[in-house]
């Protein structure tokens, strides 16, 4: 008796059910790639708010708390921090000497500005930048945010700082690792500082907001 082989129909029933395994298998390791990716991106995205948070919250700790100034722009969605710094261009921290005697209070070097710079092309969240300029300036009052464009940084004692260009004679421009939707701050001390970026959701075609918040208060007294 012969054998009986298979009829058109269970071929193509078979064929039909080893496709939608196939479909199944596919999305479902699909999925989990880019579940995976966004998990790699979100932890990425996550140090670059941490070690933002943490650098300029180190440069506060050091600073003098009335002399901060902070300086709301775009309709209140972004800050610029000012502030002097006891640290030279190379990173040196100076304190003032009587003498021979090195007294408490910080020999101030410079002033720094920290603040959000846009992308220039427009096609990415931008970056927020740390300014310094190490030339001469009085430290009797606080030094404010004068004015603030697009291209341009303007303080109260007269020194600019160009946001799209490079650093004059005695400035350094040092942007922060990441990319970055916003820098804000509020209060005086302590500080409340808040940096934000977003994560792009592939899938949905969506950015989602990542917000780091802490607080900083200066343990510098003078």
């Amino acid at each position: 008796m012969r054998p009986r082989g298979f009829t058109l129909i269970e071929v193509m029933v078979a064929m039909g059910v080893f496709g939608v395994v196939i479909l199944f298998t596919f999305s479902t390791l699909n999925q989990a790639a880019n579940e995976a990716s966004i998990d790699t991106k979100s932890t990425k995205i996550e140090d670059q708010l941490q070690y933002s948070v943490d650098t300029i919250i180190q440069d506060l700790k050091e600073t003098s708390p009335s002399l901060v100034s902070l300086f709301s722009f775009e309709g209140q969605t972004q800050t610029a921090i000012v502030f002097p710094t006891a640290r030279d261009q190379n990173g040196q921290f100076y304190l003032y000497k009587a003498g021979e005697t090195v007294q408490s209070t910080p020999d101030w070097q410079g002033v720094k500005v920290y603040a959000y710079a846009p992308d220039p092309t427009g096609q990415t969240d931008g970056r927020i930048c740390c300014y310094g300029d190490y030339n001469w300036h009085s430290y009797t009052n606080p030094i404010t945010v004068a004015a603030l464009d697009a291209g341009t940084i303007r303080l109260s004692d007269g020194t600019s700082f160009s946001r799209t260009g490079a650093a004059k004679n005695g400035q350094q421009i040092r942007p922060l690792a990441g990319e970055f939707a916003s820098l804000t701050a509020t209060g005086t001390s302590p500080i409340t500082l808040t940096v934000t970026s977003r994560l792009h959701h592939q899938a949905y075609d969506i950015d989602v907001p990542m917000s780091l918040t802490n607080e900083v208060m200066s343990r510098n007294r003078n």
